[in-house]
């Protein structure tokens, strides 16, 4: 028997689609909504141009070029937002241009978007709208592995220790 599955994805209201906020910060009401760029190989998006810098927002709505993978609300939300206001988290200038976005994050209150961070991982960089005061420099190793296991784009594995004879 076949079954059919039908996926809600994310929708910004058609009045007043983006409200962003004049900073980003964590509420009892903050979801994290996370979505992955498509791989610039696979040209066939409608829509996308992949010539363009990608931004998650692009004309006020979600660019096309990204993909919903998932979501987190209350406590885990406020963890991610904290993690990415942490000064800790960064470290120095960045040293080269970067551009390219491998993922993004959406931030809601009250399902209205306040605020949007574009992550490339190539450069260890976030661009985000509004802007992070924090994140003036590059994720620092440790801070790149914080976010990733967060967003539960990596599964962090224990370290064990050999055993001794």
């Amino acid at each position: 028997m076949n079954k059919l599955i039908l996926c809600l994805l994310f929708y910004i209201p058609a009045s007043g689609q983006v409200k962003l906020s004049k900073e980003i910060k964590a509420s009892p009401a903050s979801v994290v909504k996370v979505y992955g760029h498509f791989d610039y190989y696979y040209k066939n998006v409608k829509g996308c141009d992949q010539s363009k810098k990608a931004s998650i927002i692009q004309n006020n709505e979600i660019s096309p070029c990204f993909q919903y993978l998932k979501s987190f609300e209350k406590d885990d939300a406020k963890k991610i937002i904290n993690l990415l206001r942490d000064r800790n988290t960064y470290e120095g200038p960045i040293e080269r241009p970067c551009s390219e976005t491998h993922y993004a994050l959406l931030i809601l209150n009250n399902n209205v978007v306040t605020g949007y961070v574009n992550i490339s991982l190539d450069c260890n960089k976030l661009f985000s709208n509004p802007a992070i005061p924090a994140a003036s420099g590059t994720l620092t190793p440790k801070g790149k592995h914080e976010l990733l296991v967060m967003l539960k784009l990596i599964i962090e594995e224990p370290l064990v220790a050999p055993l001794e004879n």
